[in-house]
Parts: structure tokens; sequence; C-alpha cells
């Protein structure tokens, strides 16, 4: 499995689809990869700047609280409590009520600029009665919050000097300034949630979230209302605070990390968008690769192997989207049709070829044999042997009709030896009493297909050249199945050969003499070439004087090249007329 995932992945990156998406990851990395740090850094560069932004303006305000803070508290010290310290110290037990009047006089004088100003109130505590005056606005305050002002007022949580902070029912987080003297307490009150809209509106340009925190830590305005939960929701990107510590609290304001990307510049987010679409590329460059160009060349590739399996009516016939594929596929089928052409024309051209050579070859060694066998039926007749000298004539009648025969040049081992036994019966009349000849020949080998006249070709250079006129020379045809393969064996027990002619027979040479060209084996060795290419194996061994024994290993079928060729002619012919039709229909 290992193995077979290594080859895989070896087969990829070395194929052109591999080559082609190293390429894209090596042109499209470095972009994303810039992107990615492009963004990082701007990101990071435009948050610290917005964060220094945003906390110059938190302070700011924060420093305006305080001054105006401040400046109410001088007025009030200058102008109120300076000029009337012995009232509020001893108070006034003839008349508190002309005290209660000057009180509000003075502070009617003294200008409230503070954000949230709400109301200003005087506690007379000789008489325990509560008055609110100087309202911002006629409904600045409720008579429910009136009510819980005045109780917030008589509490003792304000009778310290300084600041103190209380929710209405209203949920309005209040600030009391109090100012407590043992006749008089007088202050004003501050409304958290006017002081942050008014904050929150400042030209932040942000939809963060303002909040009011006292001094132990409890949160008692936000700004917006809505977002009173935010921080149990939200990721907090910027968080920003300020003291005012004359008002006992803090400012805090903090943006969530949504709401900090959407104020990003738009370059960030072209840098976003360039890295996500080139992830994107990848596997779309890779799909549009494999349609426009892997798919073309591996339907190119199927159709070279078609060919190459000699399966020359096959065509392309899908068209592609490109002229470059479109003219790859039609140059391929104009090549496949010249193959198919040239392939029929070389099968006649070599079958007419290897036919008139062996037909030649034939006439060459059966010039002798045919005056050899007139002279042999001459003999016969002048010896009135005429049993013998007809039997002689129909036996070389059917000689020369099956080695001169037409169209058959592949035939099963059946009819073959049917020849050859004809062919030795023939042989025994003409050379009698000088041989004997034994077939071991299983049933299932006779009907495997061997080129006509092999074994006769065998046993005519036994006649020829091993029969010796003093012995009885013994021929064995012997043929097995083997491993799926045909083994025909000739042998003899005749003259032999010597070493130099058995060394040139072995490396396929014609073997030329005083005698002449000897052709037998070296036309056998060219026919089994052409049948069986390198699918044969033809051995050959002799000593002189000892005889002489030829095997051949061949394969089950051999090809019949001239069947080939005629079909191939056919469909070629069929084809050619297939395209004239439609060539009518069309006109």
């Amino acid at each position: 499995m290992r193995q077979r995932s290594s080859r895989k992945i070896y087969l990829f990156f070395h194929s052109l689809m591999g080559r082609w998406m190293l390429i894209t990851c090596l042109i499209l990395l470095p972009v994303i990869v810039f992107s990615i740090l492009a963004v990082r850094t701007g990101s990071r560069s435009y948050m610290e700047t917005m964060k220094e932004q945003l906390r110059n303006r938190v302070d700011a305000y924060a420093q305006e609280l305080i001054y105006d803070e401040q400046t109410i508290h001088e007025s009030i010290s200058a102008d109120l409590i300076e000029t009337q310290s012995s009232s509020l110290y001893n108070g006034d037990p003839l008349d508190s009520i002309m005290t209660d009047i000057r009180l509000k006089t003075i502070f009617a004088g003294i200008p409230m600029r503070l954000p949230g100003y709400t109301a200003t109130y005087i506690y007379d505590k000789s008489r325990d009665m509560v008055t609110f005056f100087n309202l911002s606005a006629p409904n600045a305050l409720t008579e429910a919050g009136k009510r819980e002002a005045e109780a917030a007022v008589r509490s003792e949580k304000l009778a310290a000097f300084g600041p103190a902070a209380g929710t209405s029912s209203s949920g309005k987080g209040l600030v009391f300034m109090n100012y407590v003297y043992p006749y008089f307490s007088f202050g004003y009150m501050i409304n958290l949630d006017v002081l942050l809209h008014q904050f929150y509106d400042n030209g932040l340009g942000f939809e963060g979230r303002a909040a009011w925190v006292t001094a132990n830590g409890t949160e008692t305005s936000v700004w917006p209302l809505e977002k009173a939960d935010a921080n149990q929701n939200e990721s907090i990107e910027i968080l920003l605070s300020a003291e005012v510590p004359r008002m006992g609290g803090k400012l805090i304001y903090s943006v969530s990390s949504r709401e900090a990307r959407l104020h990003y510049p738009a370059a960030m987010y072209i840098f976003y968008a360039l890295a996500f679409l080139s992830i994107l590329m990848i596997p779309l460059l890779y799909l549009l690769a494999r349609k426009l160009i892997m798919n073309p060349l591996r339907t190119l590739a199927d159709g070279m192997q078609e060919v190459e399996a000699e399966n020359l009516d096959y065509r392309i016939q899908k068209k592609y989207g490109t002229i470059e594929m479109n003219f790859l596929m039609n140059s391929f089928n104009s090549m496949a049709g010249q193959i198919q052409h040239m392939t029929i024309a070389s099968y006649k051209h070599e079958i007419s070829k290897l036919q008139t050579e062996t037909i030649n070859a034939h006439l060459q060694v059966n010039q002798h044999m045919l005056t050899n066998s007139l002279n042999v039926v001459y003999s016969l007749i002048q010896m009135k042997r005429y049993d013998e000298a007809s039997e002689f004539t129909l036996l070389l009648t059917k000689y020369f009709q099956y080695a001169l025969r037409k169209n058959s040049a592949i035939v099963t081992l059946r009819e073959e030896l049917a020849f050859v036994e004809d062919y030795i019966r023939l042989q025994k009349i003409r050379l009698r009493g000088r041989f004997t000849s034994v077939y071991q020949v299983p049933e299932e080998a006779k009907e495997l297909e061997i080129p006509q006249l092999l074994l006769q070709g065998f046993l005519e250079n036994a006649f020829k050249y091993a029969i010796v006129p003093d012995r009885m020379t013994e021929i064995l045809i012997d043929a097995q199945v083997r491993d799926g393969r045909l083994l025909l064996t000739v042998v003899d027990n005749g003259a032999g050969m010597t070493k130099e002619r058995l060394e040139a027979l072995r490396e396929g040479k014609m073997v030329e003499d005083t005698a002449g060209k000897h052709v037998g084996l070296w036309n056998v060795r060219k026919r089994l070439s052409y049948y069986y290419g390198e699918d044969y194996d033809l051995q050959i061994s002799s000593d002189e004087g000892q005889g002489t024994m030829i095997h051949v290993s061949l394969p089950p079928h051999p090809a019949d090249k001239e069947r080939l060729a005629i079909l191939a002619e056919k469909s070629n012919q069929e084809g050619a007329r297939g395209n004239d039709e439609s060539a009518d229909r069309g006109r």
C-alpha cells in the first residue's frame, strides 16, 4: 500500500498535471504569503493608530469633565461656601427660609456646563425639606425620580463630602455631587446616560460601547442602552479607560473585534480578497488545466494506445473547445487514417513479396523434384508397376495443389500433417527402403495453427541432405503443447552437417556451395519472423555423420496478416463509402 501510494505521488509530480500544479503553487503561494503578511501588518498598524486616536478622544473628554467639575467646584467654594459659611455651620434658627433662598440665588448664578447636568438640590435639615431647582429640562426629573433622589439625599450614604452614585427606577445612572454641612446639604446631580450619550456622539465614529464604572468596579450606566450586556457576547478588540476622580469613577470605552474590522481601510480588504482568491485559484486552475489540457491529451494518449494495439479503425470523435486541441485531434485522425492506409499497403506488399519468394523457393527446390519425380513415374511405367506409378502421380498432384494454393498461408497442424503423410508416401516410393518415419503428435496439438509448409520445409531438407545410401535413415516428427506453446521437433539420424554450415544456419544466413544456394531454412526463418515477430525460437543441432535435429517453439496462433490486410482494406472501403454517402446527403 505504501509503495503504491509512493508510486502514485511520484507519477503525479512527474506528470504534466503535477508540473502544472507545481508551477501554479510557486506562482500563487508567494502572492498568498505576501497578502497574508500585508494584511496582518496593516491590521496591526491600523489597530494601533485607531487605539491611539480613540485614547486621545477618551482622555480629552475625561479632562473636559474634570475641568468642568473643577470650575463648578471653585465657583461653589468662592460664591457660596465662603459667603454663607456661618449659616451652613451655625444655621439660622430665626428664619432658615431666608438662608434657603440665598443659597438658591447663589446657585442660580453658577454656570453648570458639565455634561449630563440634571438639577441642583438643597436639603434644609432643620425643616427636613429637599428642594430641586435649575432643572436642565422640564422633564429632567420625573416625580418618581424626585422621590428616589430625595431618599438618596436624606440617606446616610450622602453624609460624607464628595460624590455618590445611584440608579433610578427609570434605569438612569446618577452621580450626586454633594456638599454636606451641619444644617444644610446641597449639590447637583449628573445623569450618566446623558454624559455617556454626549461622549458617544462626540465624533468617535465607531459603534462601540461607553460605560461608567464606580471606584468599587460597579458599572452604573451604559450607552447605547442595548449594549448593556455586550461584554458577554462580543470579543473586545479595544478597551480604553480614563479616571475622573472627583466624580468617583472612570469612563470606559470598548470596541468589538467585528466593529474594529469594519473600519479597516479598503486596501486591507483587497489584500484579504486577494489572498482568498489566490487560494481558490489553485483548485480552479487545476480544474481548468484538467479540462483544457489534460483531458484532451489523455484522449489523444488513449487513441495512440489504440493505434499501437493495431486498432487502426479507432478515431477520436470528441471535439474540444480550443483550436489547438481540435487541430491535434484532427491531425491524429488523419495520421491514423494514413497509418491504416500505409499498413494495408505494407501488408499487401509483404504478402505479395512473401508469396512470390515462397513460390520461387519452392519452384527452385521443386525443379529437381519435379524432374526426378517424372523420371520415377517413367521408370515405374517401364517396369510395369502401374499401381505405384498411378499412386505416385496422384500424390505428386496433391503435393503441388497444396504447396501452390493461394489464400491459405495459415493452416492447422492437422492439415499440415495430412499433407506431410502424403509427401512421405511419395518419398517412400521414390526412395524405396532407404528411410523410415515416426509421428508423435497428440490430439490437442493438431488444432493449433502454423504457417503452411513449415514441417514440409524441414522434411524436404532431411530427404535432400540426410538420406545416405549405405544405411537406413530414421525420421521422427514430434509435437507437444507445453506452457501454452506449440513445440515441433524434426529429428533424423542421417548425414548431419559440418560445424561451419551449422553455424551459418544458426545465424540465419543463406548457405551457398558448389550445388547452389540452400534457401530452405533461410526461407523458414523469414516466414516465422513475418508471422510471429520475435515470439518464436528455432534451434538447430547437428553432428556430421550423426544426424540433425530442428526444434521450433511457437505461440498457439500466428498472426494471420493476410486476413488482417483483407479486413482492414474492407473496413477502409466501407469507411470511404460512408464518407461518400454523407457527402451526398450533405449535397
